[in-house]
């Protein structure tokens, strides 16, 4: 596998990544209550809550991280060890992102 075909296969995790969240979000709309444990940094409580639409926030900010990522990426004019960084911190974002949803959405519905 050459460095092309790697950082595209980041890219394209990314990607799919994001798309199974706001499809999960989008199944499971209907079933969610009012409020959902979002911040679990935060002590156990109603400060872990937020509200359901807060959640579509995960697939957002995997979105922002991919983009801000690969323009700075571009912006640099780097293909080499800048690009391939940029682009797996994203996918390694969005899969933790998506984790998380999963891990929230299993656990309300």
């Amino acid at each position: 596998m050459n460095k092309q075909q790697f950082n595209q296969l980041g890219l394209s995790l990314t990607i799919i990544f994001i798309s199974i969240s706001f499809f999960v979000l989008a199944l499971g709309w209907q079933k969610l209550p009012p409020q959902s444990p979002l911040f679990y940094s935060l002590p156990w409580g109603e400060k872990q809550l937020a509200t359901s639409k807060s959640l579509v926030l995960l697939p957002f900010l995997s979105l922002m991280i991919l983009g801000f990522n690969y323009g700075f990426a571009r912006i640099l004019k780097e293909t080499g060890l800048l690009l391939t960084l940029t682009l797996w911190t994203a996918a390694i974002f969005s899969f933790l992102s998506f984790f998380t949803l999963i891990k929230i959405v299993l656990l309300i519905i």
